[in-house]
């Protein structure tokens, strides 16, 4: 996977973090555990009001499982079998 392919990926796989903490109402900053299929590890923090989300420039291989800790202490899991973006995602990332 070249550089671009690895950043649009990422890309799609924080505005699925995103999407799933505003449908979840999950407070923020939110903690984020990402388990790839090859079974490594990415720790990231979300917060709404930040642009920067601090993720190593290496290719995510789908399916992931997504273990997220809100501010209050919450936490759920989801897992994604593939990062396409949401049409509702991409219909506001596009406005």
């Amino acid at each position: 996977m070249n550089p671009q392919e690895t950043a649009a990926q990422q890309i799609a796989l924080v505005g699925h973090v995103e999407e799933i903490c505003e449908h979840q109402g999950l407070v923020p900053p939110v903690e984020v555990n990402i388990v790839d299929a090859s079974g490594s590890q990415y720790d990231i923090e979300y917060c709404p009001e930040s642009d920067w989300v601090d993720l190593p420039p290496v290719p995510i291989m789908p399916p992931v499982v997504l273990d997220f800790t809100d501010a209050t202490g919450r936490r759920m899991e989801r897992r994604l079998s593939d990062f396409a973006p949401s049409p509702e995602w991409t219909k506001r990332s596009l406005q």
